[in-house]
This record gives C-alpha cells, structure tokens and sequence, in this order.
C-alpha cells in the first residue's frame, strides 16, 4: 500500500467537520443479554448501555452458593460488557468506513497490505 495515499485518506478524513467517529448511546438496536452458568444467572445491557435486568436462578439463593452466585454474576457481568464494546466498535468502524472519501479504493488498500503478510 502507497503510504502517502492513506495519508490523504485520513488528511481528507481530519479535515472533514461533518464527520463523528462515536456512535451515540441509542445507535445500538437491540439489547445485549448473556448468561452465566447454563443460564442460572442471566445479564441484560440495554441500547444505552446500562444493566436492565438481572435474573438469578432461586437455585442459587442459599447461604451455602454465595461464592458461586457471585462469580457467576461476574463472568455475565463481564460478558455483556464485552459484547456491548463489540457492538460499540462495529458501529464505530461502520460509520468511519461511511464517511472517508474513496473508501471503495479503501478495501483494495488494505487487501494489498494483508497479502504481503501471508505465509
């Protein structure tokens, strides 16, 4: 890939007012859910990105299943966070790959560029 070529590309993209890189808290359409220990503990993001549901199975509510209820609620926890950045960086890259001029010679650039790293 010709570095003076992507470097007008992202010259072009800088100087560009009209241009956001951020996608906004309701760009997400669907609510993220993820679960945790075959579906004892079930964790849901919504669109803005906040926790809108918390179910736990009764099963779990005894003294004697404290440690494990809480790690279950970490790994759902951590789990929808995770898939919540995802779809923030899909959307982000999205709406990059809209706005910068030429990005159909964009693709072929970058095809170049990953062919010279293969075996």
């Amino acid at each position: 890939m010709d570095p003076i070529k992507f470097q007008n590309i992202l010259n072009a993209a800088a100087e560009n007012p009209m241009m956001t890189f951020a996608p906004g808290p309701t760009d997400i359409e669907e609510p993220i859910e993820t679960e945790s220990g075959g579906g004892m503990v079930k964790v849901t993001i919504d669109t803005e990105g906040l926790f809108s549901s918390i179910v736990i199975d009764p099963l779990l509510l005894d003294k004697e299943n404290v440690h494990h209820l809480e790690q279950l609620l970490k790994a759902a926890i951590n789990n929808a966070r995770a898939q919540f950045q995802i779809e923030l960086n899909k959307l982000a890259r999205d709406q990059i790959m809209d706005q910068l001029p030429n990005k159909d010679q964009l693709g072929s650039m970058v095809s170049d560029v990953l062919s010279k790293f293969k075996p």
